[in-house]
């Protein structure tokens, strides 16, 4: 059934239910308002005219048959909810005027698979593409700025996601169970990641984090069972008028990461909070830096974890593992074992491998 509307009309109002396949909106309309075609589930096509300007909140919501449309570059604001719940909607073209994806826009598109953010638009909103379950490929612009809490949560088929420089906030849970990213790097321009930002992401490999990361909140990385590796870019990488701000790793921010074997943590990183790499019996090598503060138990260096130059403010003791300076990385016959326990009594350790005796010396003066 074909659903004609007058022409003439400049908003759309509530259409009353009926098993419409097409919708043709007259080129009056500037205005398609709240929950319009809500719900209208036998609706597969509608054209939206180059008149319209706004599309209102919940506009199209549930309408589970709809399978495309095309977003005119007319279209200035999409509210909340646009098109959320539209579990046939396979792509969709959004307006190069837009600035702003709004909470809930393509929330549970079960079968939406390509998405690109206009270089118009600011911020992708709360939940905006949460649950899209078969979307791969997300290309965000360079306009982007925030991507806000639950942004692209549990979209599990992305296996590539390239962060424009333009980043600066990434919110909570924003790749919240995004299971098949598999390599990421954060840029320059991203200064916080939310509290478990990328939690959940179980088939994750890699990560590299920007010099510029003030903030890497709570369980940030927490779960990421395949993640073996991190790293942080060194403050050499940056230009000579960028400020040095430092960067505080939260609690549990690499929690349970089970694959995990190597972070390299430099000098960009001040502050690691208690028990933010807890629990990972892999994890072999940790490169400190200069950190500043560790605010760590003892029980992290009882794990035979290595450590390369850090600022302890623990006792390491007899059997803990340290790396020699000059062999780094370190191959497994490189990782030195200490003899005794540190003091404040004498400023250097001896410590050996498996196969050699104690005549390496380890320089561990101001640790503590």
């Amino acid at each position: 059934m074909h659903l004609k509307i007058s022409p003439g009309s400049k908003r759309i109002d509530r259409i009353p239910k009926g098993k419409y396949t097409s919708i043709a909106i007259p080129s009056s309309v500037e205005e398609i308002g709240e929950n319009a075609f809500c719900r209208l589930t036998s609706l597969v096509i509608v054209t939206i005219p180059n008149s319209v300007k706004t599309i209102g909140r919940c506009a199209f919501a549930e309408c589970t048959a709809l399978v495309g449309v095309i977003i005119p570059n007319s279209v200035i604001h999409i509210q909340d909810g646009a098109f959320s719940g539209c579990t046939s909607l396979t792509s969709v073209i959004i307006s190069n005027l837009v600035t702003i994806i709004a909470p809930e826009t393509f929330y549970k598109c079960l079968a939406l698979r390509d998405v690109i953010i206009p270089n118009s638009v600011k911020t992708i909103g709360y939940c905006a593409f949460t649950g899209c379950i078969a979307l791969e490929n997300v290309t965000i612009s360079n306009s982007v700025t925030h991507i806000e809490n639950k942004a692209f949560m549990r979209c599990k088929s992305i296996t590539s996601l390239v962060i424009p420089s333009s980043v600066v906030n990434i919110g909570r849970e924003a790749f919240f169970e995004c299971e098949g990213l598999k390599h990421l790097t954060i840029p320059d321009s991203v200064e916080y990641i939310g509290t478990c930002a990328f939690s959940n992401c179980v088939g994750l490999l890699t990560a590299t984090i920007s010099y510029s990361v003030i903030m890497l909140d709570t369980c940030a990385f927490s779960h990421c069972t395949s993640l073996e590796s991190v790293t942080f870019a060194s403050l050499d990488a940056r230009t000579p008028d960028e400020p040095i701000r430092g960067c505080v790793i939260g609690d549990y921010a690499f929690g349970e990461c089970d694959s995990l074997k190597y972070i390299l943590i430099p000098d960009s990183v001040t502050k690691i909070d208690e028990n933010a790499i807890k629990f990972n019996n892999s994890l072999r090598i940790i490169d400190y830096g200069r950190v500043a503060t560790l605010d760590m138990p003892n029980r992290f260096l009882t794990l035979n974890w290595v450590a390369r130059t850090a600022t302890f403010e623990h006792q390491l003791g007899n059997g803990d593992s340290c790396v020699a300076l000059h062999n780094w990385p370190p191959s497994n016959d490189e990782v030195y074992k200490f003899d005794k326990t540190y003091d404040m009594e004498f400023s250097e350790m001896y410590a050996a491998t498996e196969s050699n005796t104690l005549d390496e010396v380890i320089d561990v003066s101001g640790i503590l």
